[in-house]
């Protein structure tokens, strides 16, 4: 996102540069799975260490993130495709 070096934003201003908020993992991981034509199932929640590791910690969390100030304060529009 060039806008963000263009235009810095004030100091400890968090910038988020998404085109949609709110995806499920699960529509994240059904997706990936049509794209390589894998089937996709659930992991009970006890199983997601052994399965993600480290990354087992982010997969359970809700924390969508919204381009909303970062589009207001930079004049910034996505312009490429969506993630799904």
């Amino acid at each position: 996102m060039a806008a963000a070096l263009e235009k810095p934003a004030p100091a400890g201003t968090v910038l988020h540069a998404t085109t949609e908020t709110g995806i499920a993992t699960r529509d994240i991981a059904e997706a990936i799975g049509r794209g390589l034509d894998l089937p996709v199932v659930s992991i009970p929640a006890e199983r997601a260490g052994d399965h993600f590791g480290w990354l087992s910690k982010f997969i359970g969390i809700d924390m969508a993130a919204s381009s909303t100030a970062t589009r207001a304060l930079l004049g910034w529009n996505p312009e490429y495709p969506r993630l799904l």
